[in-house]
């Protein structure tokens, strides 16, 4: 692609998030789509018209912390010993 970030680049990037959102929210429907399936539908269009759709975390790009992850299983499991005990 070009290195440069002029309109080609734009589109390309806008439609790569889309079909990454899309994937998200697909996998996490209750009967599982691929991207393709859902995108022409009109709920799908805040997806690709708006950076941040809503506030939810798939939304916003947060990310997984896969330490801080550890750390609240580990604390999880301290006190369920710590009760049984």
């Amino acid at each position: 692609m070009v290195k440069t970030r002029n309109r080609q680049w734009r589109r390309h990037h806008a439609k790569r998030v889309f079909k990454a959102r899309l994937s998200v929210v697909g996998a996490c429907m209750l009967e599982r789509k691929l991207w393709f399936e859902i995108s022409g539908e009109k709920w799908t269009r805040p997806y690709k018209t708006t950076g941040t759709p809503c506030s939810c975390w798939m939304c916003r790009g947060e990310s997984f912390d896969r330490n801080a992850a550890k750390r609240e299983t580990r604390q999880m499991v301290e006190e369920f010993f710590k009760e049984k005990l």
